[in-house]
């Protein structure tokens, strides 16, 4: 899965370089290897610009789009060469409505970080990922919390607590 996510924010990157900005980070080294620059840096991309950005250029070429659209029990037929499922972590929900014996395709699971003052403004720590039921308010678990907490301890200090 991380292999994958590498893949596609690649992939964002090489698309759509005006919405992905540096964010440097720290690793632990437990080795000696060498990486570039555009190695060490992460990105954090602007996936809402992203989507909108993907709409305009679909209603550019001809689609039909809507958003915020009122839940009114109406039904349309619609005729369509693709549609897109954009439905995140409910996307095997709305597969099952349209057909019950669909198979599964989407492995729901919760990635947790955790924003600490101070270091360069703010720091983000984290992260873990572990499948998980999906909801419609998901949380972090407190034993997700706690293994970050106990990493930073280990590489940057052991006064770092979970007091919120």
């Amino acid at each position: 899965m991380v292999r994958e996510a590498l893949f596609e924010r690649a992939n964002l990157l090489h698309c759509a370089p005006h919405l992905s900005y540096p964010l440097p980070i720290m690793l632990p080294i437990y080795n000696s290897y060498y990486i570039n620059k555009e190695q060490a840096l992460e990105r954090q991309h602007n996936d809402a610009r992203m989507n909108l950005s993907i709409v305009l250029t679909a209603i550019r070429q001809g689609a039909k789009a809507v958003n915020h659209t009122k839940l009114t029990g109406d039904e349309w037929d619609i005729k369509a060469k693709a549609v897109v499922n954009a439905t995140g972590p409910f996307t095997d929900s709305l597969r099952l409505m349209a057909d019950p014996d669909t198979k599964p395709i989407c492995q729901p699971s919760a990635g947790v970080h955790i924003v600490l003052p101070g270091y360069y403004r703010m720091t983000v720590a984290g992260t873990t990922d572990a499948p998980m039921p999906v909801t419609f308010h998901p949380g972090p678990a407190d034993i997700d919390i706690e293994f970050i907490l106990q990493e930073i301890r280990t590489y940057l200090s052991d006064d770092v607590t979970g007091d919120f």
